[in-house]
């Protein structure tokens, strides 16, 4: 597997990688405004994001392996005394039981933001059950929604509902 930093739209193999997986791919709506290059001009959409700013103090990271998306997602400053972890994330359908985003992606996102006081993992209303994982670990309950899911995640606790970039989210903080 091969990993790639993106902090703008710079020319990179990473940037081509993203390009062409979320331009070939058939996204519902309310995805294509996320991901799609042709959605690159909404608020919202990781290519927005990527030439607006969004991971300069940060990093979004493309997983490839033989040329093939794989997966990706970023980490960012949100205020002065928060970084947002695993923001964007988006991981191919066979992928997804492989816990790349935990095993890969989160400890060396954990690792880079370790300086903020606060580190969140946010979901919205959409990506609920991540958070009832949170809620059902911290709770002592067995969390079910997975089974083998890497440890590292159980290092986050939920917190609540906070408004982040304008939108509601479920917030789960790292535990110090």
């Amino acid at each position: 597997m091969q990993l790639y930093r993106l902090n703008d739209l710079s020319p990179s193999p990473g940037l081509d990688i993203l390009k062409s997986e979320f331009s070939n791919r058939v996204f519902d709506e309310s995805y294509a405004e996320n991901y799609a290059w042709d959605h690159r001009d909404k608020l919202s959409n990781i290519f927005y994001l990527l030439k607006n700013g969004r991971y300069s103090v940060g990093c979004y990271f493309v997983i490839e392996n033989n040329g093939k998306y794989i997966a990706s997602a970023g980490w960012n400053k949100y205020d002065n005394e928060t970084a947002l972890v695993l923001t964007r994330a988006f991981i191919t359908e066979e992928y997804r039981t492989s816990y790349v985003m935990g095993n890969e992606l989160l400890p060396i996102m954990l690792d880079e933001s370790k300086s903020f006081q606060n580190i969140w993992i946010t979901c919205n209303k959409n990506n609920k059950a991540i958070y009832d994982w949170f809620t059902r670990n911290k709770e002592g309950k067995s969390p079910a929604m997975f089974s083998n899911w890497p440890d590292i995640y159980s290092r986050f606790e939920p917190i609540g509902i906070r408004t982040v970039y304008f939108t509601e989210q479920f917030v789960s903080q790292l535990k110090r």
